[in-house]
């Protein structure tokens, strides 16, 4: 995973409120990963946090206060987190008043993943609703983020060159917000390899450092599927799309901050099958 952290921010007025969410919070991990709390007091904190703060491009969830400034202000968070492309973002709303935000108005009316009270929102409860956002999250910004480099290489597809730099432009967008600037949180070590084609970024931008891990990786544990394989090892992992009688193997492979055979089965073959994508449109890259 290139990821270090989860990134959640808890928007609320009420320090002591904010003060016990953390507490709740503290520790939690989800498939390994720690989870790191961000908070802000206001409707004004909460969208500033979202506008200037690198680490707010890769927000896996926001449990938002409703009532604060104004009786409206927490959906206005809501609203402008959707309507600022964060869509894989989940946001739960919390409120101590749900005569003004009824449940089945609110779900109905904003694009939200969860409604709490306050009064429900044990320490028990909203450990395993955070919890349960976050696995979504990864799911959801998982299959959205396949979705865009696919369009995007098969857009690129009508050259070699093309693709290639297609893939260097994306590697290296990785770990960067709308801005351009690094997400401290994001780990940018990975490297594509097809051959002599080679496409790396981070510490492994030369080929040379890129293929001294790929060669190390191929002795480490590897998961089958079918003639490619997923190896991992302490530091780093790689898939590997087996050759065919007209292309060489492709590798792609990257740091990790937590074991990916902490994820859910799923999420192995889904990398797998989109690689195998990948690599179907390099070939067809070959022949234009």
């Amino acid at each position: 995973m290139f990821r270090k952290q989860w990134n959640v921010l808890l928007v609320d007025d009420e320090p002591d409120v904010l003060a016990v969410s953390k507490l709740a919070l503290k520790g939690m991990t989800v498939y390994g990963v720690p989870v790191k709390v961000f908070e802000a007091k206001s409707k004004a904190e909460a969208i500033k946090f979202l506008q200037e703060d690198p680490e707010a491009m890769h927000l896996a969830a926001a449990l938002v206060d409703v009532v604060m400034e104004s009786d409206t202000a927490g959906f206005e968070v809501c609203t402008y987190l959707r309507e600022s492309h964060r869509t894989s973002t989940q946001i739960i709303v919390r409120t101590g008043q749900p005569g003004k935000a009824p449940e089945r108005e609110v779900v109905d009316k904003y694009d939200i993943s969860g409604y709490l009270s306050k009064v429900d929102a044990t320490d028990q409860r909203l450990y395993s609703v955070l919890k349960t956002a976050i696995r979504q999250y990864f799911t959801s910004s998982m299959q959205f983020a396949q979705g865009v480099a696919l369009r995007r290489l098969a857009a690129a597809a009508h050259s070699r060159a093309t693709f290639l730099k297609t893939q260097k432009e994306m590697l290296g967008s990785l770990c960067r917000d709308f801005k351009g600037r690094v997400v401290p949180s994001m780990d940018p070590t990975t490297a594509w390899i097809s051959g002599d084609a080679y496409v790396g970024a981070g510490t492994w931008e030369s080929p040379e450092a890129g293929r001294k891990v790929r060669d190390r990786l191929r002795d480490a544990k590897a998961i089958s599927f079918g003639a490619d394989k997923l190896h991992v090892a302490d530091d780093a992992c790689m898939v590997s799309i087996a050759g065919t009688d007209s292309e060489p193997a492709m590798d792609v492979l990257w740091t990790i901050s937590t074991d990916p055979m902490l994820l859910p089965a799923g999420a192995h073959g889904s990398i797998v099958a989109f690689q195998k994508a990948v690599r179907s449109l390099w070939a067809l890259a070959s022949n234009r």
